[in-house]
């Protein structure tokens, strides 16, 4: 009488086990994934880095959203030459911080990645936050990436907004 339900806690047990070696597996693939994206966008977004031309890349220049006004949606479209595209950032702010951070996910994916010690470059267009990213990371979709300021003493500054569409 025992035996039937002994084995079938050892089965429900057994399950159980492979179950969470399998989530654990998933953590540790999304984990290493991640760490790899974060790892490659801050190297391209290294100021040695940016001051590489590059051949494959596209550049872009994104007003803030509050700036729009009637304008259309930037739209990037993939192609298969294109290994980095650049945000050129337009920064409207008065206030300079001693760095900058944005922050990059794609509109209705809880995902998104940070990248940190960004800097404003002055050119004859005024001041924008240049961020590089991997061509491959960009899928059909549309994308927003908030800049933030960062004081000396690490306190958020001012954000701006910016948005972008993928199509394909």
């Amino acid at each position: 009488m025992f035996i039937p339900i002994a084995a079938t806690l050892t089965i429900a047990c057994v399950v159980g086990v492979v179950w969470l070696v399998q989530l654990n597996s998933r953590r540790a693939q999304e984990n290493s994934r991640r760490a790899a994206i974060e790892r490659e966008l801050t190297d391209l977004n290294a100021p040695s880095s940016l001051r590489e031309v590059r051949p494959q890349m596209f550049s872009i220049v994104l007003p803030p959203v509050s700036v729009r006004s009637v304008e259309p949606q930037a739209e990037l479209t993939p192609r298969t030459d294109i290994r980095v595209v650049e945000l050129q950032l337009l920064w409207t702010q008065k206030e300079q911080y001693a760095s900058y951070r944005a922050v990059l996910r794609r509109v209705g994916n809880t995902e998104q990645f940070t990248i940190p010690n960004l800097h404003v470059e002055k050119n004859s267009g005024g001041s924008a936050v240049r961020v590089r990213l991997p061509a491959h990371l960009l899928s059909r979709g549309l994308y927003q990436v908030s800049v933030s300021g960062v004081a000396g003493d690490g306190a958020p500054g001012q954000a701006e907004e910016y948005t972008f569409t993928v199509g394909g």
